[in-house]
């Protein structure tokens, strides 16, 4: 797999949680989106097309709102 800042690392394939292709994301939904190159919880704040915008949720990690591509945060259950 490919982590952030271009870092490559092999990954047991059981180890792997898939994107989803097409998320039904709206605002409030919880997810995990990334920052610095670490998955956090988050809310979504708004999607417009394939941007979504989401407030992490761990406090002190970011405290202003964070726009992303719709492939690069992760639904929660």
């Amino acid at each position: 797999v490919q982590r952030f800042a271009g870092r490559v690392a092999i990954v047991a394939e059981k180890d792997l949680t898939p994107l989803p292709v097409d998320p039904k994301l709206k605002r409030g939904a919880k997810v995990l989106a990334p920052w610095v190159g670490v998955f956090y919880e988050a809310k979504v704040t708004a999607v417009d097309g394939a941007r979504v915008t989401v407030k992490l949720s761990d406090k002190g990690v970011y405290d202003k709102p964070i726009v992303t591509a719709l492939g690069q945060v992760l639904p929660k259950d």
